[in-house]
């Protein structure tokens, strides 16, 4: 039902207005999604909405199924899949709270989960060492490095990534110094993300570009600069560690 919604309505409209961001006036942050998305548009006439909505769709009906692969292990112990499967704070957290949903964090999802897959596979000896190495270098990786560019909160998933190869690699007593080289592109991409200088003029020319859509410009000027992207670390802290109040609550649902 969603889904057929979004094709009716912009669910999220802050996400919308910011997938537009693109390199049209130069190097922005976000700004890969919007300039494929407005090259569709006016190359083979595909509408931006449909773009934005058909990508959506796809991606969230295919973490469903991986999820589902993942957990079907538990399958045999109902009420552990059930608590999976139905949990408001796992797969269906998108669809339960709409402001989780059209959201590229999704990416980042997508990758955990894939990754997670492929790692299940392995320890099954459904796939060799070599085949998941493989998978890890041609899919997992350069999908890693260009989903930084359409959001850099791919960056914190980084890590995860990282520690999930290194651990396979000690299974098998394999010396991991290599990894540092695979991911140094990644490390490479979410510093010039995070550091590189970009022009206010450069902004305002880009959503000067964009007037006639109707978006939400206070969404694109915040997303597309690289003022103040470390302040996020700093006000999570102040906001729900510091904050005894949220913490409390925090702490609860942990």
């Amino acid at each position: 039902y969603l889904f057929y919604v979004s094709n009716n309505y912009i669910i999220n409209y802050w996400t919308f207005s910011q997938a537009h961001i693109n390199y049209s006036e130069g190097f922005v942050k976000r700004g890969l999604f919007g300039t494929i998305a407005l090259f569709l548009e006016n190359r083979f006439n595909i509408k931006f909405v449909s773009t934005f909505n058909i990508f959506f769709i796809l991606i969230y009906l295919t973490n469903i199924l991986i999820f589902f692969a993942i957990i079907k292990k538990y399958s045999h112990f109902k009420f552990l899949f059930l608590f999976f499967a139905l949990s408001p704070v796992l797969i269906l957290f998108s669809f339960n709270d709409l402001g989780g949903y059209q959201r590229f964090d999704v990416i980042s999802i997508f990758l955990i989960l894939f990754h997670t897959y492929l790692i299940n596979l392995y320890r099954s000896k459904k796939i060799s060492f070599s085949n998941y190495k493989i998978k890890f270098l041609l899919i997992i990786l350069p999908l890693m490095f260009i989903s930084i560019f359409i959001h850099e909160i791919q960056c914190w998933s980084i890590p995860f990534h990282f520690f999930m190869i290194k651990l396979i690699y000690d299974e098998n007593n394999i010396k991991y110094k290599n990894l540092f080289i695979f991911f140094s592109p990644l490390l490479l991409a979410s510093i010039v993300i995070f550091l590189y200088p970009i022009s206010e003029q450069t902004i305002y020319s880009m959503i000067e570009q964009l007037n006639e859509r109707n978006l939400w410009t206070d969404a694109i000027t915040v997303a597309s600069r690289s003022q103040g992207n470390f302040n996020v670390i700093s006000y999570e802290i102040k906001t729900n560690l510091l904050n005894f109040n949220n913490l409390k609550i925090n702490l609860f649902f942990l």
